[in-house]
């Protein structure tokens, strides 16, 4: 997860969500490294696989930072109201 943390800070994304995404397979105990990869899903516009894998730190993690738990409901909630309001756009 340390070359996805450089990448990421060198702004090239793609690279560094799959770096995430590798480390993501290989262990979903560590709940900073779900959110890494949840939030590179996030960054890339894959928002459907990060809402997933933010409702699995919100609702489905007992023994997380309290206030990771959190943050990960409220990108949760924001990703699900975007998907409404395009759903909704009654300019289509």
């Amino acid at each position: 997860a340390d070359k996805a943390v450089f990448l990421e800070d060198n702004n090239k994304l793609q690279e560094a969500y799959l770096y995430y995404e590798e480390a993501y397979k290989r262990d979903r105990s560590d709940p900073f490294l779900i959110f890494a990869y949840a939030r590179s899903c996030d960054i890339i516009q894959k928002y459907e696989t990060a809402k997933q894998i933010y409702k699995q730190l919100a609702y489905n993690s007992e023994d997380i930072d309290k206030n990771l738990k959190d943050i990960a409901y409220r990108r949760l909630k924001e990703l699900e109201i975007k998907n409404n309001a395009k759903a909704y756009d009654y300019r289509k």
